[in-house]
């Protein structure tokens, strides 16, 4: 039980980090509402096996001269200058249960994960009339794995990135869209934790292996929201190329690709009303 409320919050989280809104800041304004969520993502990168879910969720906004807090997290402004921004970076993986997972039988469980820390984010280039900025973003993140019994540091990752993102796109101005390149990196603690098999769990097909730190592969990442009346929705997709990364001859490991993505849809029932429309 305690399990499952924790993939179920934890998909939340993950789902409504990645649909994302890009509205521009309004001094002290806030946003309440409630919706729901579906998702698609495998076991874990390198896995076959993967899950869908339909999940509810809590949707909250808040937005002032300084600060803002929104579904990509808490962002804000740094050395007082417009193209630097400082952001809490969130995000985490589901459980696993080692014996839904072919290649896994008999290992322990993954536990969820739930990964903290900052983003430096650098305002590359903006267009003219409203086109939308480039962003080169810096974030590192600590993965904490938890069932609730207990607490454990599984080491440290990072993707740094290219965004391009827009909002007020469209005929209407009511779309926002974004889209990522960049690379991903974990120590050799975090890709362990998933790619890792200890001599106790050797079998003839499941040879012993320790994972090394380092590159971890390049992800592609699109996403888009919309704002209409009381109602928002968005969603993401994300692609994965794992042929180089240093954990691929994992025997865990079956696939040099993966993908993940999600839909969200929130009913906003009550807001300060000084947002200006």
């Amino acid at each position: 039980m305690v399990r499952s409320l924790t993939s179920l919050l934890l998909a939340a989280i993950l789902t409504a980090a990645q649909a994302q809104d890009t509205t521009h800041k309004e001094p002290a304004y806030w946003e309440l509402g409630v919706g729901f969520s579906g998702i698609s993502f495998p076991d874990y990168l390198g896995s076959n096996e993967r899950s869908n879910w339909l999940l509810p969720f809590p949707y909250f906004v808040y937005r002032s001269e300084r600060l803002e807090v929104d579904r990509e997290g808490v962002t804000g402004e740094l050395f007082e200058s417009p193209r630097w921004e400082l952001d809490i970076s969130l995000s985490g993986s589901l459980a696993v249960r080692s014996n839904d997972n072919e290649l896994r039988k008999g290992m322990s469980d993954l536990d969820p994960i739930l990964e903290l820390g900052p983003e430096l984010r650098y305002e590359i280039h903006r267009l003219s009339a409203n086109n939308g900025r480039f962003l080169l973003e810096l974030p590192i993140r600590t993965a904490i794995a938890s069932d609730f019994t207990h607490i454990r540091d599984v080491g440290w990752l990072s993707n740094p990135n290219i965004r391009y993102e827009r909002d007020r796109f469209g005929g209407d101005g009511t779309w926002n869209v974004d889209a990522s390149f960049g690379a991903v990196f974990g120590n050799e603690r975090y890709h362990d934790y998933f790619y890792g098999v200890s001599p106790g769990d050797a079998t003839a097909l499941r040879p012993a292996y320790e994972a090394k730190g380092g590159f971890g592969g390049w992800r592609l990442a699109l996403g888009f929201s919309r704002r209409v009346g009381d109602f928002w929705y968005g969603g993401f997709i994300r692609y994965y190329d794992l042929s180089d990364a240093v954990y691929i001859d994992s025997p865990l490991v079956e696939t040099e690709s993966a993908w993940a993505g999600g839909f969200a849809m929130a009913w906003i029932f009550a807001d300060s009303g000084k947002k200006d429309e």
